[in-house]
């Protein structure tokens, strides 16, 4: 029987979403981080649970008009592999493919107002693997080797390794041909859970990074967009779609994601 201390929205699947968590990377629910209120992976699954089965719901995501749409379902906690066998790769949030597109959801929550460590990052990441039309993310994860990378809100190393195998999933053979997408999906609360007020400064420092990454790697193969929780909800409840207009306000209800939180 499904636990009351579930974070999933009623009108979805939560036992098939749970099932998907437990399956993959990262121990979400064995630590159960899922179950926590700042959890951005809780708050991707109830955004894009809906679509599981069938994506005939899900609308142009903001910022992606321009692509022929008709997607596949979503896949939740989607590792998309590195051109190489072992050690870890990536996982996405979300990952949804168009008949133009591969694109990779990586969501965020509270995380960039926290303070984060310092990490080590594998050498592998330097290897001659991603051609020359990934020069600008090449060039942020040369910062990040020699440790003078200016980036201290939003985390480029893990956006950068998820750039590096979406190029490498539109070069093999079920996805090539198609525009690899990373499309980072950020909330912008103005508190804690606890009631304390989310920093400021630590918002708009946000906000520039995400702008001045946006321009490193705007000419690169893998196409970056970055969207708020705010517009993406009041976009689909703007839809006419009553399935999705519910289900956004449901979302948007249940992570205080109004137009003065979100």
């Amino acid at each position: 029987m499904t636990s009351v201390r579930v974070p999933i929205l009623p009108h979805l699947d939560a036992e098939r979403i749970l099932e998907i968590f437990r399956r993959a990377p990262g121990s979400e629910v064995k630590s159960g981080k899922f179950f926590s209120p700042e959890s951005s992976a809780a708050l991707a699954a109830n955004t894009f649970g809906l679509f599981l089965d069938d994506a005939s719901h899900l609308p142009f995501l903001p910022g992606l008009k321009k692509l022929r749409w008709q997607p596949d379902p979503v896949e939740l906690e989607a590792v998309v592999r590195l051109p190489w066998s072992g050690g870890l790769h990536p996982c996405l949030d979300a990952l949804v493919r168009t008949p133009d597109a591969l694109i990779g959801i990586e969501s965020k929550r509270y995380e960039p107002y926290r303070v984060r460590k310092a990490r080590t990052h594998s050498a592998a990441y330097q290897r001659d693997k991603w051609g020359d039309r990934m020069r600008g993310y090449c060039a942020v994860w040369s910062t990040i080797a020699t440790k003078t990378c200016k980036y201290k809100v939003v985390d480029v190393a893990q956006l950068i390794k998820h750039a590096f195998a979406i190029r490498t999933q539109i070069h093999r053979e079920k996805d090539e041909g198609r525009i690899g997408v990373l499309y980072y999906l950020y909330a912008d609360p103005d508190s804690w859970p606890d009631g304390r007020r989310v920093d400021p400064e630590r918002k708009a420092t946000h906000l520039d990074e995400i702008g001045e990454f946006s321009n490193e790697v705007g000419s690169d193969e893998v196409q970056f967009v970055a969207c708020s929780y705010r517009e993406l909800l009041a976009s689909w409840e703007m839809s006419e779609d009553l399935p999705l207009k519910s289900h956004a306000r449901a979302v948007a209800e249940w992570a205080g994601l109004n137009a003065a939180t979100a």
